[in-house]
This record gives C-alpha cells, sequence and structure tokens, in this order.
C-alpha cells in the first residue's frame, strides 16, 4: 500500500497532465485540418487520408504541400518557426502523457520519469519535476500552436477561394 500512496497526485496536478493531452489532441486535428484545407477535400475524405498519420508527419505533409503551392508563399511565412515551435513541445508532451508519475512531497511538485530513447545510456531512467507553472507554460504553447495552424486554415481557404473567383 505505500508504493500506491507514493503515486498519489493532488486533483490539480492530474487535471493538468489532462489539459496537456486535451489540447494536444486538438493541435494535432489542427495540423489535420489544414492539410485538408490545403487538398481542399472534404472531412471524410481528408480523414481517410490523414487519420493514420502522427503529428510530425502532418507538419512534413503541410510544409511539402505549401512547398508545392508558391501561390500561398504569404500565408506560409510563419510556418517553419511554428513547426519548430510545435517540435520544441513534443518531448515534454510526450513526457508527461507517457511517463510514470510520482508526488515528490520533499520537493512540493509532481515528478514524472520515463525510460528515453535519448538518454545517456541504456536504461538510464530520466526524470523531472513539472511545478504549475511548467505545465501552464506547456499548455499555454500547445494552445496558441493549434490557435496559428486554425489561422493559417482558415487563410488558405480564403486564398484558395479566391483563386477559384479569379479563374
Amino acid at each position: 500500500m505505500r508504493h500506491l500512496q507514493e503515486l498519489t497526485l493532488t486533483r490539480s496536478e492530474i487535471y493538468s497532465i489532462g489539459r496537456v493531452a486535451f489540447h494536444w489532441s486538438y493541435l494535432e486535428f489542427a495540423a489535420e485540418h489544414l492539410i485538408w484545407s490545403l487538398l481542399r477535400t472534404k472531412t471524410h475524405v481528408g480523414r481517410a487520408v490523414t487519420e493514420e498519420t502522427q503529428l510530425r508527419a502532418r507538419l512534413k505533409i503541410i510544409q511539402k504541400l505549401f512547398d508545392a503551392m508558391p501561390q500561398l508563399a504569404s500565408i506560409s511565412a510563419d510556418l517553419p518557426q511554428l513547426i519548430k515551435e510545435i517540435k520544441a513541445l513534443e518531448p515534454d508532451r510526450n513526457l508527461i502523457i507517457h511517463g510514470t508519475w510520482k508526488r515528490d512531497n520533499r520537493i512540493g511538485h509532481p515528478a514524472v520519469t520515463a525510460l528515453r530513447r535519448s538518454s545517456k545510456s541504456r536504461g538510464h531512467v530520466h526524470g523531472e519535476y513539472f511545478p504549475p507553472e511548467r505545465f501552464q507554460k506547456i499548455v499555454d504553447g500547445i494552445i496558441g500552436a493549434g490557435r496559428r495552424l486554425i489561422l493559417i486554415s482558415g487563410a488558405v481557404d480564403r486564398a484558395l477561394a479566391s483563386s477559384d473567383d479569379k479563374s
């Protein structure tokens, strides 16, 4: 029983983990939606194309589609920086979602551990603390990136509709 007691997190800490999962799902949807906009396809067709792809693959697809559509260059100007920001959020997201959590009462913050491929040695356990401010910064970054993808998607829809009108 003592072992189970050590794993207990507060409600707000569990809520913070859930917020990361919830908002990351929205970010993934926003990337998916942008692909559908660039392909000018209906949701059910777009979903058939993107449903099995991970976020990193979706970001590559987005970049390649923009590269293939030079008429959208002004819309995609910020895309490399946005992709860089999303990739920077991914390791924390993965650690939060896939790591093993524990309450460290000495520090006053939850700690998460994981066996990471990027660890220095085989079997090395990687651990980090997540105070509320760190959770909030990660969530804010995820929300902001998702919003920016949705804004880009809207701009793509308008630009492509406008080019249809001119044809």
